[in-house]
């Protein structure tokens, strides 16, 4: 299939792997064991965009770690990347410092896997 598309489009097919990115959709649960048995190097990119879904993050962060610790082997070190669509600044009226502490709780969460928090508020 690579070598079709590089012939079309007149590209060169890539000599390493090319990190690819997984997303769970409103499903938190239902894409995260493929993911990990795929070795995808990111994920799940799940869409935390209401007040109820932040409430559920630390807990998802937490069993999205111990997922990947049951099923992985230890030298799959994928990074867990959350958008929250600013809902972290709503909840706290976009207090840096009570923002700042919450983030800090779900980091502790994800180790020893990197977080990445994409969009935690909006300063407008």
């Amino acid at each position: 299939m690579a070598e079709v598309l590089s012939e079309e489009y007149g590209t060169r097919i890539a000599e390493k792997a090319v990190s690819i990115f997984s997303q769970t959709g409103d499903d938190l649960h239902e894409c995260v064991d493929r993911a990990i048995l795929r070795k995808t190097p990111g994920f799940p990119h799940a869409r935390i965009n209401s007040p109820e879904r932040l409430e559920e993050l630390g807990g998802y962060i937490e069993w999205a770690r111990n997922r990947i610790q049951g099923l992985a082997l230890p030298d799959y070190k994928p990074y867990l990347h959350y958008e929250v669509y600013a809902t972290l600044g709503m909840k706290y009226d976009n207090d840096i410092r009570k923002m700042v502490e919450h983030l800090k709780m779900w980091k502790d969460l994800a180790n020893p896997y990197k977080l990445i928090i994409d969009e935690p508020f909006d300063m407008g």
